[in-house]
């Protein structure tokens, strides 16, 4: 009697350690299942090759004019990124939406991270890199609220490297203060006030290791070190400063990406503008990365 009764209570801990979820062969969860990506229907939509149609949680793609355009941006980026391709789908409390469509969190393997032997884990989280890059606001909805905070940092560096919506919401709400902008003579001409602390340069590098990344890193991450090496390296060698030498470089990325179609980490692109400036040069950094653009996109 007591062996059953032993038997009974074990069935009812593994069933509430699963929370009820099936467990497949290998010891798989369903919170984690691996599927092929037939098409891209949109920036939040994915159909599979079983037919089924996921739907990304967590993020919202703008659809309201004027900026719906980012929506088709998104669908682009999620065909390069996924389409034809395995991803692994990880799920939440809710894992169906109301119209029975399943509520994921999708990862895949990131091509470009096998070049980067700095990083070490080569999957990529696409709903993280969709608010990173601009392509999407965070719409983290009770209960299904696992990553909000890393959905929530992403969004912020986001909003600083005014990447994406962030740049046209901008663009949008003053209009008139862009047209009555003064014209400078020298635009990257280094502001001299400007001190960085060292609490600055790490923000800075941190910023940066993350959109490297397409995810937030570990504040001990090595790349931040190597970024702190570059920033201070190029700051030495160049007209800009610190911030700007970073939001020139990621404004670099993008238009190698959008313009030119070529996927580029900014640790790799950065590494390769830092070698082709000589040192004491006080040449425009600006001109150099404009000059690397049209080279590589070619």
């Amino acid at each position: 009697m007591k062996k059953i009764i032993f038997i009974f209570l074990m069935f009812l801990l593994i069933v509430d350690l699963s929370n009820g979820q099936k467990i497949l062969k290998g010891g798989v969860s369903n919170s984690q299942e691996f599927y092929t990506v037939k098409r891209v229907v949109s920036g939040d939509f994915l159909e599979l090759r079983n037919g089924e149609i996921v739907h990304l949680i967590g993020i919202n793609i703008p659809e309201n004019k004027p900026i719906e355009y980012l929506g088709w941006k998104a669908t682009d980026y999620n065909v390069k990124m996924v389409e034809n391709k395995q991803i692994r789908l990880e799920y939440d409390i809710q894992e169906r939406d109301k119209s029975g469509r399943k509520l994921v969190y999708v990862y895949f393997i990131d091509e470009a991270r096998f070049s980067d032997p700095l990083i070490k884990n080569k999957e990529a989280f696409l709903n993280e890199l969709l608010i990173i890059n601009g392509y999407s606001k965070v719409d983290t909805k009770s209960p299904n609220k696992k990553y909000n905070k890393i959905f929530i940092n992403a969004q912020n560096i986001a909003k600083n490297y005014k990447s994406g919506l962030w740049k046209l919401k901008e663009i949008i709400q003053k209009p008139k203060l862009l047209k009555k902008k003064k014209k400078i003579n020298n635009v990257h001409k280094k502001a001299p006030s400007k001190k960085y602390s060292e609490s600055d340069i790490n923000k800075i590098a941190f910023h940066l290791a993350s959109l490297n990344k397409g995810s937030l890193v570990n504040k001990n991450d090595i790349t931040i070190t190597r970024f702190k090496y570059l920033l201070n390296s190029l700051d030495s060698k160049t007209q800009e400063s610190k911030q700007q030498i970073a939001d020139m470089t990621f404004k670099a990325q993008q238009i190698l990406r959008e313009k030119y179609g070529k996927e580029i980490g900014l640790l790799f692109l950065m590494e390769n503008l830092n070698k082709s400036i000589p040192e004491g040069s006080g040449l425009s950094y600006a001109e150099i990365a404009t000059a690397y653009i049209v080279l590589i996109g070619k």
